[in-house]
Formats: structure tokens, sequence, C-alpha cells
């Protein structure tokens, strides 16, 4: 039963044990009945009838009930909000300390509240962050929770603006009339696997929320929809091909202009226009290993209110925070090291910014790429021995740059944990390693396509992350979309090689390219 203002025609039995819930401002309710029934409309009429004793509603107006509450056990619950606890947590505490449930399902409970009132995507929201009629209703999620057997709402219209009262009104009718739902509605919205896996993902980040989609591109589009036609974006000359493929082919159609440049050595300020709103960035870049300075990328952002957009997927959060340094948004190819062994598609967007955590919520639920439970519980899998895996495959990468640099026919060697790669001690300010992505040049094509050939331990593959070192040929494989100028500009050759090194034991890795090379004739 619920009540705003006035409580005539009420009669209510109330046991030992059963809620109250008083939402009212600061200092309501926080010991008795009376404060909250001082703050609404004298009763004519109506019982209430408390551990077996009925008295008329008139008759304890004004009478404090102190003592009844004590004998009876009755719980008296303001339900106000805690400037320290997200949306969710506020809801969640009362079904903990209250009702004594277990941190899980309370917030299986909690969440359904929320979304019975809108507010879902607001879980991870600060009270400082939120409107008054948003916290009234957090604050009604967080009675509703409970199952009161009294829901009383002191002047609603106080904290909410008066064409949200109806709206609150009949959300608490329909909770009371109907049941609640299960939290889940659809599975493209939201499943549970995925809100753990999302959950996990933003707390590596650092960020504030994370979104999974099907793939590392169906994020980087869904992002793109943050833009309207006519704005221009920075982006690196250097990045994965199937990102230039977009920006040029899908996003220049629909009416977006990019501006390339090498991010690691130009002054980003020269290139910004008026209409100007990202910088988009890979450090180390895709395949040429350059490495941008992010924490100034992120100062000459601000400067001009611009977003900046980083592709984290070479370095994984376990080597590199973006977040941290500044950047706005974070990308993942969650294919790649979250996922960590070449079985599954993903792809992730992280932020710290709740204005952008909104709208990639909107975009996320209305262009419907979400990743699927199943591929969900994979990268979590992953996830579990990222660590391991990160530093076991850094180690081979490091020796078999140091080998390669040897090597008679190959002509440099990019790897930006070598102290001779013009990145290095960027690298060791703005991150926790250098990863296992390397590329190298031969001589020449014949060599480049013998080595491709005669591999046997390494495999002559696209992708990378995986616990299996693969050797890819960007000209014809993850480039071979950019045109020649671009190619050229970037010194991608027929020549280059990458290599995505795996957590094979490093003397067979390099075993099998000392053999390979001696076959060179």
């Amino acid at each position: 039963m619920y009540t705003d203002k006035v409580l005539d025609g009420i009669d209510l039995t109330i046991n030992q044990g059963d809620v109250v819930a008083i939402i009212g401002p600061s200092g309501t309710g926080k010991s008795t009945f009376l404060r909250c029934v001082d703050r609404l409309e004298k009763p004519e009429t109506g019982t209430i009838t408390i551990d077996g004793e009925t008295q008329d509603l008139a008759h304890i107006y004004g009478k404090d009930l102190t003592e009844l509450r004590k004998k009876t056990g009755m719980v008296f619950q303001n339900f106000n909000l805690f400037s320290k606890k997200t949306a969710l947590q506020n809801v969640m505490e009362g079904l903990i300390v209250v009702k004594k449930m277990k941190k899980e399902e309370a917030e299986r409970i909690a969440r359904e509240q929320l979304k019975n009132v809108g507010l879902l995507d607001h879980a991870n929201h600060y009270p400082r962050h939120m409107s008054g009629g948003q916290q009234q209703r957090v604050a009604i999620a967080r009675a509703l929770a409970m199952e009161p057997k009294l829901l009383l709402l002191d002047e609603p219209t106080s904290a909410l603006d008066p064409e949200l009262v109806g709206e609150v009104l009949d959300t608490i009718k329909k909770a009371a009339n109907e049941g609640y739902t299960s939290g889940y509605d659809y599975s493209r919205l939201q499943n549970p696997t995925r809100e753990h896996l999302e959950k996990i993902v933003a707390s590596l980040e650092e960020g504030i929320d994370a979104l999974a989609f099907s793939t590392g591109m169906a994020a980087i589009t869904a992002l793109m929809e943050i833009f309207k036609p006519g704005d221009h974006i920075i982006i690196d000359e250097d990045l994965y091909g199937g990102s230039v493929r977009l920006f040029h082919s899908i996003n220049v159609k629909n009416g977006l202009t990019f501006t390339s440049v090498d991010l690691s050595s130009v002054d980003v300020e020269d290139y910004i226009q008026d209409n100007t709103k990202a910088i988009y960035a890979e450090t180390p870049t895709n395949p040429m290993m350059r490495v941008s300075d992010l924490k100034e990328l992120s100062k000459k952002a601000k400067k001009h209110e611009l977003l900046l957009i980083v592709d984290n997927t070479f370095l994984s959060p376990y080597f590199q925070n973006p977040l941290k340094l500044g950047a706005d948004i974070v990308v993942h190819s969650g294919t790649k090291y979250l996922g960590g062994h070449n079985d599954t598609l993903a792809g992730f967007l992280i932020t710290n910014r709740e204005d952008i955590q909104e709208q990639l919520r909107f975009i996320i639920k209305t262009t419907g790429a979400t990743l699927a439970p199943m591929d969900s519980w994979l990268i979590l899998r992953g996830i579990k021995t990222l660590g391991v895996r990160m530093d076991r495959a850094q180690e081979n990468a490091l020796k078999i740059a140091h080998f390669l640099e040897k090597q008679e026919y190959v002509t440099r060697v990019l790897y930006p944990g070598l102290e001779s790669h013009p990145g290095y001690e960027l690298m060791k300010k703005q991150a926790r390693g250098f990863g296992s992505i390397l590329t190298f040049e031969v001589d020449s094509k014949e060599r480049a396509y013998h080595i491709l050939e005669n591999v046997k331990l390494i495999q002559f593959a696209e992708s990378l992350g995986g616990t299996e070192t693969l050797i890819t040929y960007p000209i014809t494989q993850t480039h071979a979309d950019l045109s020649r100028e671009e190619l050229d500009r970037n010194g991608i050759t027929d020549r280059i090689l990458r290599l995505s090194v795996g957590i094979e034991g490093a003397e067979d890795l390099i075993a099998d390219l000392e053999a390979v090379l001696k076959k060179i004739k």
C-alpha cells in the first residue's frame, strides 16, 4: 500500500518485522512513524493495526510511536540518498542491512527495481550527478525492493518535476498490482553474463562503465554514432586497416570527415578545425608500432573540448590504462588479448564520463550489436589468465626482437621494448609493459614470402593476442584496403611482417625463425 500526502481511508495492519518505508526530506522518519505523519494532512478516517493493536489514524496523529516500534520490532526506513553511494548501492543497502540478503541476490533485486523506475542506466551514478526527480525515483526503488507494508511519500512533488509525478506513482501502482520483472527482459538489451563481463572490463580499465559488443568493429561502428554529419575527427595515420576502412567508406558517406596524421610526431593542435570533435589514437600503432604521448594528447583535447579516444587492444588493460592518462573512451577488440584463445569475437567501449555512458547505452540498445552470453563467458574465461599470458608473451617478444636484430636479412625491427625504439622511454612512463606485438622488415618481398611459406610452429594467419604465435603480412591482410599513398606514407611495404608473439617456448619460436632464415638462398 502506498500513499502520498493524505492517509484518509486506509485500514492497514502492520505486524512485527514488517517494513514501513518513508520517503521524504533529510531527517524524516529516521526513528519514528510520527515524523512522517506530522508532514501529512491530518487524516479524518482510517485505522492502523500494529502488532494486534488497532487505533484510528486520527488518534495516533501527533503521538510518538518510538516505544511501540521498539516493542514490536517493526522496521522503519527512511529512503533518502547517501551522497557517497551510487544508486545501485543505495537500493542494495536496505536489502543487505534490513533483510540480511546476500550481496548477489540484493544486487539482482536492486537492478530490477531501478529498471522499474526507469533508472537502470543510472545504476552507477552518484546522487550529485542526478536530478532531484531521479534521486526520488532511486529512493522509491530502494523502498519497493524491500516490499514494505506501507510506503509513505512525503510530498513527492517537492523533489519531482510535475510531469514525473504521475509516472512515479504509476510505477508504484504497477509494482504493487502486477509484481516485478526478472530485470533481464531481452538478451539484446542485457543478460547476466554480459553484465558481469562488462563490470569486470570496466574495473580493469578503471572506467565507470564498459559496453560489450559482438566484435571490435561493431564497437567502433557504434562509437561513431555519437557524432553527427559535419563533425571532424583527427585520426592516427597508422591504424588498424579495418578502422580506416570504416572511417573512409562508411562514416565519410554519412557526413563525417577525417584528417590522418602521425600523432606520435606532429602537434595535433595544428590540425584542429572549428568542427573537430575528437582525436582517435592507437598506441602502439598497428603495424608500425609508433608510440603517442597520451597525457599530451589529452591535455590538448581538453583545451579544445575534444574527445580523446584510444584503441588499447595491443597492450590490454594489463599493461596500459588510457582513461588514467586522460582519455575519455577506450576501445578494445576483445577478440584479441582479453579473449586470448582465438575462439571467439568481442569488442568493448569503456568510458569514465557519465554523459558518454548514457549516449553509448542508448546506442547499443538501439543498434543491437551486443555480445552473446556464450561469447561473454568465453571472454570471462580468457580474462582469468590475462596477466600470465601477457607477461609470458612479452618476455618471448623481447627475446625474439633481440634475435631478429642480429639477422643478416632483417633490415629493421620495430618493438617498443627495445631501447633503440624512439618510443621506449615514453612507454616506460605511460605503460607497465611493452606488449608482445613486433614488426620487422626483411630485404626483399621474396624473403618475406619465403618466411610466410616455411615457418612451422609459427602460424601464418591474420589475428593477434592469442596463445599461439601468428605471423601476418599487413600489405595483403590487415591493411589490404589502404591506398598506395597511405601504405607508402606509413612505411608498410611488401617487405614488412608482423608477429603476434604467443606463450610457446621462446627457444622453440626462435628456432623456427632461425631455421627458415637459414633456408634463404
